[in-house]
């Protein structure tokens, strides 16, 4: 159930425009669900969208790792 929650969430990040590292996508994504699963929640959908508000939340707190800026290569 949980990890099922958490592939969704993955799923409908675009890896592309996420200006999040991956790593740290993953992390607090993984984290919340893992919180709010031990706290009862049996909900997929519930802790996929919980984990994707708490990621924006998290980002917009600036508490979130940005990607390392891509190196031009000439």
């Amino acid at each position: 159930m949980a990890a099922d929650a958490f592939d969704a969430a993955l799923r409908l990040i675009d890896e592309a425009t996420c200006p999040y590292n991956p790593h740290t996508v993953r992390q607090i994504i993984g984290r919340f669900i893992i919180e709010r699963a031990l706290s009862g929640e049996r909900d997929p959908a519930k802790l996929g969208q919980g984990a994707l508000m708490c990621l924006e939340l998290v980002g917009r707190a600036g508490l979130a790792q940005q990607k390392e800026p891509a190196s031009s290569l000439h």
